[in-house]
């Protein structure tokens, strides 16, 4: 059987096809330029009132000015943090991103965008896509249709935040059935909020009449629309319901027909007696098609073994059945909320046996599709709950395995709602996929509670489950940094033939960074091969192989084979090129990897390629290395505010996610960099908060890592502050150190420093023996960077060993690594100018924006009291951030002098 793509996501997020014989409304219509001025549209209206139909229109017409339009037809899947937000970003990215149809298509299969996320604040995502979408010109506006559907507090909390805090291009249409619970009282003062509710979407008497004359044969003239317009109230759904029952019948026009004495008829009303009108066997169709929120051809002909499935949705759909074409090709469709309500009513009491039998087949068809959350609800609501279950014991491993951990979310959600306990298995892939997902936290409490289980059980524990468990908790702990913990769990598990292959190529590869972090070089290389098939035969496979090759290329670099570690990670990026989550695994150390070498452009590149996806998914290497890439880049260009501010995110992320590595290794950049930018205190106290760290440090290895980054940060603070003797001899124990461990890289970097204090304590015999040792290193590795990214200038230095011709002429390879380290340091000091050069580009005009910026004020106020217009203080605004290298107005704030 040929498979259906059975993707939901992709059919909502454009607008359903405009139902036939829809008529233009001028007056919704003329509402667009209220519209275009308002940060908030809020249309409310019970079902069938033309909601949809409406934004329809606004959405053609935004779209055909130019405006980037986003749509997002919501469901009860969405009122989930997660799902909500990562549905919202992959509107708004696919319809800003120039080919809509290449963005659609990579975004929607990547569940890594929307399930690596679990670990990062809300807060971050929300400023992320922010920092995305103020970056993108013209006019933007995201319809959420069916808003009703999201009930979560935490949702409409978080979106109310982000209506606060939105770009001034961003306009939000909110169409639901009831009251959005936004925060609406900060806007509606600000004039910012457009409502528009029933009574504004009934059809008034004119419009009745132009519905009737597109659909003659409905109709006989003013009296027949008239008698339509009291008996419905306007209310669309039940016009065309009337109207249809009426053309069905094929009844003589008469004034009476549409309004029989007594009170007016409700729309269920009108809908039953539009479906008695039905021949049986079409009402039969539609009633077995009805169990499924949407339905394509060959889904229809299963449910009512009709070979004609096709003809017959497309006949619904000319006849304006109440029915809507989801996708451009008519393959997907889906009834009207109130219609599918009608028929599975209708059904229901015509034969009890129709829908379970129904939802048993709708079950049994999406399993074969591989659509398996979809599988899985029509199975628990046909009853067949052993087979829902059965279905997630043999597939919730694979969907962890491929990364896709909102379809255990949904999985679970579904047998809640119908009060069914989640098997063991399940809740162990939850653990698993919250575990890949760096949420550990999560999965070691679900891990706890899988374990606790099992040992109140009367039966052993099976020994693979056991193994399983093992790993699983090694893979977590390795995940937070406890290094030496997670190795002596690997340790602790014994191979097993039914654990699933990636499960134990995790626990290799865990032994594998364990040996990696304790400086076991040896054991890195002699690792476990991985198991399973060849190398990218599955999912599971290539994730297992991008780790293993990714750590590998962190031992070569970390000894200096910097090429090397290139090609491993060029490997790597190859092997998980088909998964974004993949592919960016290995780039954060590629970066470091060129930038070391001085190759600044390519680290610029290939780090900001992947930078969106490792702030999500990135482990702990790879997140710092991803931020300690960016800002050093950003730093030398100039953007020192720029730096900082991915400083400062980083470090956040990585105390929300408890990876005390992190807000390490950012805090030891942090001091480096207030020491350039004369910032001592600000440096001193980065210092002492590094020391916290190390004082509170949870394993030995932690203890011995967080001890040399707080005397490193020491040392530069002594250095700069002219304790040369203090920073001499604790950056000459660093150094011994770093030599004993094999550390090159890290050794580097220290014997620049120490030479640099011994230069500034007037011994430059030493400092200059030191540099040779320092440059003998660069010339065997090639990581440049690594020894003039100091504290301070080594420019003083660099000029006196290239003065030095006896020590030149010994070696012939020095002076061209030192030409090298001193063209790295020349272009250290031009950022270092150019940091204070763009507030002196600004004209008068712009340095006043700025100040205002600063005060906090928004665009209509600055205009309003400069006495411009908003669109000019818009343009300003632009040249501004360009001109000071700022993503947004606190970037720019930042840089005024006093803020």
């Amino acid at each position: 059987m040929e498979r259906v793509n059975t993707d939901n996501l992709a059919s909502r997020l454009r607008p359903p096809r405009p139902a036939r014989g829809v008529i233009t409304r001028p007056r919704l219509d003329g509402l667009l330029d209220l519209l275009r001025t308002r940060l908030l549209t809020v249309v409310k209206a019970p079902p069938g009132y033309g909601k949809t139909t409406a934004a329809q229109s606004w959405a053609d017409a935004l779209a055909a000015s130019g405006a980037h339009v986003a749509w997002l037809s919501l469901s009860a899947q969405e009122d989930d943090d997660e799902r909500f937000f990562g549905a919202v970003a992959a509107a708004l990215r696919r319809a800003c991103t120039v080919d809509a149809q290449a963005g659609a298509q990579s975004l929607l299969t990547e569940a890594e965008w929307s399930m690596r996320e679990l670990s990062i604040p809300m807060q971050y995502r929300v400023e992320w896509l922010a920092a995305e979408l103020a970056a993108i010109p013209g006019e933007i506006f995201l319809v959420l249709d069916d808003f009703h559907e999201i009930t979560r507090p935490a949702i409409h909390e978080a979106l109310s935040a982000q209506l606060a805090n939105a770009p001034e291009h961003l306009h939000l249409i909110v169409l639901g059935r009831s009251e959005p619970r936004l925060d609406l009282a900060p806007l509606r003062p600000h004039d910012a909020v457009l409502e528009l509710d029933a009574q504004m979407l009934r059809f008034d008497l004119a419009e009745t009449e132009q519905l009737l004359r597109k659909h003659p044969s409905a109709a006989n003239g003013p009296h027949d629309a008239a008698a339509l317009h009291a008996l419905t109230g306007g209310w669309v759904a039940a016009l065309r319901a009337a109207m249809l029952t009426a053309r069905i019948r094929g009844e003589a026009a008469s004034p009476g027909r549409y309004a029989p004495p007594g009170t007016p008829r409700t729309i269920q009303a009108l809908l039953d007696e539009l479906l008695e009108q039905l021949p049986a066997p079409l009402l039969q169709f539609m009633q077995r098609c009805s169990v499924a929120e949407r339905v394509c051809a060959p889904l229809a002909a299963c449910l009512s073994g009709r070979a004609d499935a096709q003809a017959l949705l497309e006949q619904i759909e000319r006849q304006q059945l109440f029915i809507t074409a989801l996708d451009d090709r008519p393959h997907w469709f889906a009834f009207h909320r109130l219609l599918r309500e009608s028929l599975l009513l209708g059904a229901a009491q015509h034969d009890p046996q129709t829908l379970p039998q129904a939802h048993r087949l709708a079950a049994h068809w999406f399993a074969e599709q591989g659509s398996w959350t979809e599988a899985i609800g029509h199975a628990l609501a046909a009853g067949e709950t052993t087979q829902a279950m059965r279905w997630i014991e043999d597939h919730a491993m694979a969907v962890v395995g491929a990364g896709d951990l909102l379809t255990l979310l949904s999985w679970e959600r579904q047998l809640r709602a119908h009060l069914v306990e989640s098997p063991l298995r399940l809740r162990l892939a939850f653990a698993w996929g919250l575990g890949l997902a760096m949420a550990c936290d999560k999965a070691l409490v679900l891990l706890d509670g899988v374990e606790a289980q099992l040992a109140q059980r009367d039966e052993p524990t099976p020994a693979e489950l056991r193994n399983e468990c093992m790993a699983l908790r090694a893979v977590v702990v390795c995940t937070t940094g406890d290094y030496e913990l997670a190795a002596s769990l690997a340790d602790q598990c014994t191979s097993s033939a039914a654990v699933q292959p990636w499960v134990g190529n995790a626990r290799r590869n865990v032994l594998a960074a364990s040996s990696l972090h304790l400086g076991h070089w040896e054991q890195v290389y002699v690792a476990p091969p991985l198991l399973g098939g060849a190398q990218g035969q599955s999912v599971g496979d290539r994730t297992a192989s991008t780790y293993r090759l990714s750590i590998r290329a962190l031992a070569e670099l970390r000894q200096g084979h910097l090429e090397d570690a290139a090609r491993l990670l060029e490997e790597a990026m190859r092997v998980g090129a088909d998964s974004a989550a993949l592919a960016a695994l290995p780039a954060p150390t590629l970066a470091m990897v060129r930038y070391l070498q001085g190759r600044s452009a390519e680290a610029a590149q290939v780090n900001a390629a992947h930078m969106a996806v490792n702030q999500r998914v990135a482990p702990i290497e790879g997140l710092y290395a991803a931020y300690l890439v960016a800002a050093r880049l950003a730093r030398l260009d100039g953007q020192a505010v720029g730096a900082r501010h991915l400083l400062d995110e980083g470090e956040s992320i990585g105390a929300a996610r408890g990876w005390r590595r992190v807000e390490a290794t950012l805090l030891l950049e942090k001091v480096r960099l207030c020491l350039l930018d004369g910032r001592g205190a600000e440096a001193d106290a980065g210092s002492r908060r590094i020391e916290t760290l190390a004082r509170a440090s949870r394993s030995r290895l932690e203890a011995i890592d967080f001890g040399r980054a707080a005397q490193l940060a020491r040392a530069w603070c002594a250095l700069i502050a002219g304790q040369h003797g203090s920073a001499v001899e604790d950056l000459r124990a660093l150094s011994l150190s770093a030599q004993q461990d094999g550390r090159l890289v890290d050794r580097i970097g220290l014997l620049g420093a120490l030479a640099l204090a011994q230069h500034a304590a007037g011994a430059s015999s030493a400092a200059r023996r030191t540099m040779l040792e320092a440059c003998v290193l660069v010339q065997r590795s090639g990581a440049l960077r690594a020894l003039v990214d100091q504290p301070a200038s080594m420019a003083g230095l660099l000029r006196e060993m290239l003065g030095a011709r006896a020590e030149l002429a010994r070696h012939a390879w020095l002076e061209p690594v030192l030409a090298r380290a001193q063209r790295a340091q020349v272009e250290a000091n031009e950022s270092e100018v150019a940091i204070s050069r763009p507030l002196q580009s600004l004209s008068p005009r712009e340095h006043h924006i700025l100040q205002l910026l600063a005060d906090g004020q928004s665009n209509k106020e600055i205009a309003r009291g400069l006495g411009i217009a908003p669109e000019t203080v818009k343009t300003h605004v632009s040249k501004i951030f360009t001109k000071l290298g700022a993503q947004n107005r606190a970037q720019a704030a930042a840089m005024v002098p006093g803020n």
